[in-house]
């Protein structure tokens, strides 16, 4: 089991996905930015270890 599996639970997933993750863009001409998994990203929110800092 991974870190990201661990705080976000495979339940808490399914429903996440049911109610939020939109489907991933497409780029016709390729290229760009690398994305991030839906998942990883949810894991980052809920720890609070995303880019935004409580100031």
């Amino acid at each position: 089991m991974t870190i990201v599996e661990r705080l976000v639970p495979d339940e808490l997933w399914e429903l996440f996905q049911l109610v939020v993750v939109p489907e991933a863009p497409t780029r016709p001409q390729g290229g760009g930015r690398w994305r991030y998994g839906d998942r990883e990203v949810l894991a980052a929110i809920v720890t609070g270890r995303g880019a935004w800092s409580a100031r």
